[in-house]
């Protein structure tokens, strides 16, 4: 298998607007610590060197492995969330969500397509291959700086 970088996964915090009615709403990143969040397995707010302060600090109300239902999950108002910018791009230009602790940035992660090696894949193969390769690199390049940005 060869894996082949297309892109970089830009995580940003989101919440409710009925999420925020209540709670409030987080103005550093120490203030999460007093709000239910929503995390993603696999993703930090923090860098490696600081991954266990992460936990520390962040109070998991729901822990889920698939970003959908993280999204939904934020959606409904049950935690603030660490997600793809890519994934809420039309809940934040609907107003369904907003983004929470805009000037901070979270590392970034690399997204990479994953596909046989070898020279004999067939043309169909390395057509789709090539076309989600440069229909991902246009997406993430298009929406990383775009989405949430107030």
């Amino acid at each position: 298998m060869v894996a082949r970088k297309v892109g970089e996964l830009h995580l940003q915090f989101y919440a409710s607007p009925a999420y925020l009615a209540a709670r409030g709403t987080p103005r550093t990143l120490d203030d999460l610590a007093g709000h239910d969040c929503v995390v993603l397995t696999g993703t930090s707010p923090f860098g490696r060197d600081d991954a266990s302060r992460a936990r520390a600090r962040l109070r998991a109300r729901w822990l889920a492995n698939d970003g959908f239902f993280a999204r939904e999950a934020v959606r409904h108002g049950v935690g603030i969330g660490l997600l793809p910018a890519f994934l809420v791009q039309q809940d934040v230009l609907a107003g369904a969500l907003v983004r929470v602790l805009p000037r901070w940035k979270a590392p970034t992660g690399g997204v990479f397509l994953v596909f046989p090696s070898g020279q004999h894949l067939p043309r169909k193969t390395v057509a789709l291959r090539d076309h989600v390769v440069e229909a991902l690199r246009v997406q993430l390049q298009a929406r990383a700086g775009r989405v949430g940005e107030g």
